[in-house]
């Protein structure tokens, strides 16, 4: 196989293994509510709304997984340092830290960093 076909193949493995989650309104909310006080990930001007909803949805799943009682590790993986990370960095941004603390979701700012985190705490192998 080529490495084209086996990036699609991989690629719509990862597809098919998916589920389709419903929006959280209430994370829609805490989302606007960052846009509207310029709250990282978003910035005055309603600059990243979009990074907002994203955050927040992933809070919100982190957090009904732990109250399921899921002891997995929860990864938020984003490249986008400039909105989650401290500036020139790949460590979380202190402003973000209680939200992430309080889901105990961990951030990653690639999948590789996300995998040697996994490994670490023993669940990837």
């Amino acid at each position: 196989m080529t490495l084209p076909d086996q990036l699609k193949t991989l690629s719509e493995t990862l597809r098919d293994a998916t589920i389709l989650l419903d929006v959280d309104f209430d994370a829609l909310r805490r989302a606007f509510d960052r846009v509207i006080w310029a709250e990282l990930p978003a910035k005055k001007g309603g600059k990243g709304a979009k990074d907002a909803v994203i955050l927040e949805q992933a809070l919100a799943l982190a957090r009904a997984l732990r109250a399921a009682g899921s002891p997995q590790t929860c990864v938020f993986v984003s490249s986008n340092t400039n909105d989650f990370a401290v500036s020139r960095t790949t460590s979380l941004h202190p402003h973000l830290s209680p939200s992430f603390a309080a889901a105990k979701l961990r951030y990653a700012a690639s999948l590789t960093a996300a995998v040697t985190l996994l490994r670490g705490e023993g669940w990837v192998p």
